[in-house]
C-alpha cells in the first residue's frame, strides 16, 4: 500500500466506534473506552476524524479545540498503513480546524520515534516532559508544541 493509495478524511460518526475500537485496543496499551469515544462525539469542542479506505476505518484523530488552543489527544493508523501519510493527514486536519488558534499541544510517548519525527516535520518542538504520563505503563510521555503565530 502506497501514498497514492486513496482514503477519505471525514468526521467520525457513532456506526465508526466498532472499527475504531479494534484499532484502538490493537494498537494501544491502555486504551480509552467506547464510552471515551462516544463522549468524544458529544463534546462540541471535540473534532473526531476517521480515515478510510475502501470503506474501512484505517486510522483516526480526535483533538480539543479550547479557548485559542488545539490539543491533539489521540491519533492512530493501521499498522498496515503507517508511513503511507494517513497519520501526516490525520493530524494535518486535526490542525485545519482550529482556525485562529494560536498552537497546538500534544503528549507523544518518548519512546515513539516515529511519531515525535511526524510531529517535528509538522512544525512541532519538544516543550517538556511529563513523567510518567502513561501511568500503567509507568512511561513518560514527550510534550511538544507548534506555534501558528
Amino acid at each position: 500500500m502506497g501514498a497514492a493509495d486513496p482514503f477519505i478524511l471525514r468526521n467520525m460518526v457513532s456506526a465508526d466506534l466498532d472499527s475504531v475500537l479494534m484499532l484502538e485496543n490493537a494498537i494501544f496499551p491502555t486504551p480509552w473506552s467506547r464510552d471515551s469515544f462516544e463522549a468524544e462525539l458529544e463534546k462540541t469542542y471535540s473534532v473526531a476524524l476517521t480515515a478510510e479506505r475502501e470503506g474501512r476505518v484505517i486510522g483516526y484523530g480526535i483533538a480539543w479545540l479550547i479557548a485559542d488552543e488545539i490539543h491533539i489527544a489521540n491519533v492512530a493508523v493501521h499498522p498496515e498503513f503507517r508511513g503511507t501519510g494517513i497519520g501526516r493527514a490525520i493530524v494535518e486536519r486535526l490542525l485545519a480546524s482550529g482556525d485562529g488558534s494560536c498552537g497546538a499541544f500534544l503528549e507523544v510517548r518518548v519512546h515513539n520515534d516515529p511519531a515525535i519525527r511526524l510531529y517535528k516535520k509538522l512544525g512541532f518542538r519538544e516543550i517538556g516532559v511529563r513523567k510518567q504520563y502513561y501511568q500503567a505503563e509507568q512511561e513518560d510521555a514527550l510534550l511538544m508544541r507548534k506555534d501558528f503565530r
